[in-house]
């Protein structure tokens, strides 16, 4: 493997190197985890706007939806 597909992390004096493949993947899962964190936290919470104003707003219909 080439040091060009390597990726070096550093936190808190300690190095790790792993593969970029592998780094890409991990953003993409800490992203997700992130992502779940916020609708979780969210999701009791009351919307701002309606999904018929959002629809609208867009110039769209629930028709437009289903079709």
């Amino acid at each position: 493997m080439s040091l060009e597909n390597l990726i070096e992390y550093t936190e808190k004096g300690k190095k790790v190197i792993i593969p970029a493949s592998l780094w890409e993947e991990i953003k993409e899962l800490a992203e997700f985890i992130y992502l779940y964190g916020l609708v979780q936290e969210r999701k009791d919470s009351p919307g701002v706007v309606t999904l018929d104003e959002l629809l609208q707003k867009e110039g769209l219909s629930r028709e437009d939806l289903e079709s």
